[in-house]
């Protein structure tokens, strides 16, 4: 198991922007938007934990114990030819959440959904510079990643979080579930990152180059052969 204290030196304020809901640049001045990720700067508390398991994916299972059935199509789909998986927990911690609820509770409510928003965009270049530390792990080993995938995403249901936070070992950073499984603190993430083989093709195209017969003359499957 990995715990990652990632560096936070800048939000990037277009996603805090759409994360406050405010579509067009004149809804809020940029200049509170600047001063809410600043803020989000200070209180955040970034922490990643991750743990690599082997993936079957035929029967689209992370060989844990006890083994995690992972359902969803279009996750099954998007691990396709992945033989191994990193489940990551990723977290700002309590802090920053914690004034956001100070501002609500004082009526300053504008500062309250900014700060929120900045909380949101700080998770996410957290759980970014957690993909590029796993994908270096993975290339030491002759594997590459492919993009993260996280509970909520497509059709795979949030209620697998209390199976796979612990998989991360996602309290060793302070988050839990709670019993309508929502993570806690409220800025943090689980998510898989599944590990192929360097040689393979883009997995967004789902294709994967294996060992198969084929009869076709040419034929790319037809791996050691002659055109």
């Amino acid at each position: 198991m990995t715990i990652y204290r990632p560096r936070l030196t800048s939000l990037p304020e277009a996603e805090v922007r759409r994360y406050a809901g405010q579509r067009k640049p004149t809804d809020l001045p940029m200049g509170d938007i600047g001063a809410a990720c600043r803020e989000g700067l200070l209180l955040a508390q970034p922490q990643c934990s991750w743990q690599v398991y082997d993936y079957d994916d035929e029967n689209f299972s992370i060989l844990s114990d006890p083994p995690l059935l992972l359902s969803g199509k279009a996750l099954n789909k998007h691990l396709l030819g992945c033989h191994r998986i990193a489940v990551l927990a990723v977290t700002v911690g309590p802090m920053l959440e914690d004034q956001v609820e100070q501002l609500f509770a004082s009526g300053n409510y504008n500062a309250a959904l900014l700060l929120d928003a900045a909380g949101s965009a700080a998770v996410e270049v957290a759980a970014d510079q957690a993909d590029l530390a796993i994908a270096a792990a993975a290339a030491k080993v002759g594997n590459r990643t492919i993009r993260r995938f996280s509970p909520g995403y497509g059709d795979w249901d949030l209620a697998v979080q209390p199976n796979l936070l612990p998989l991360a070992e996602g309290h060793k950073i302070g988050v839990m579930v709670t019993s309508s499984q929502m993570l806690l603190p409220r800025k943090s993430i689980t998510a898989v990152i599944g590990f192929l083989p360097e040689w393979a093709t883009d997995l967004s195209k789902q294709t994967i180059l294996r060992e198969i017969p084929c009869d076709l003359t040419g034929c790319f499957a037809r791996k050691g052969e002659s055109n």
